[in-house]
């Protein structure tokens, strides 16, 4: 399933952590945690994610929130 997506695992790991998350958002801080991530990598599996139409990130500013969710 890796090879056919194109993405490693820990991604994988991220989004389903994300669809399990009450209202399917979490803030960019809970997948770093929850994966034991640096937060730019965190920052960049999104950007990847996100590229691919996996996810949609919001910014700070949309959800009025210290650190974005996703």
């Amino acid at each position: 399933m890796e090879r056919e997506a194109d993405l490693p695992r820990t991604y994988f790991d991220i989004l389903w952590r994300l669809r399990r998350a009450p209202g399917r958002s979490l803030r960019m801080s809970r997948p770093a945690e929850i994966t034991r991530s640096k937060s730019s990598r965190i920052t960049h599996a999104v950007g990847r994610l996100e590229a691919a139409g996996l996810v949609a990130a919001k910014s700070r500013r949309a959800t009025g929130a210290a650190g974005g969710p996703y």
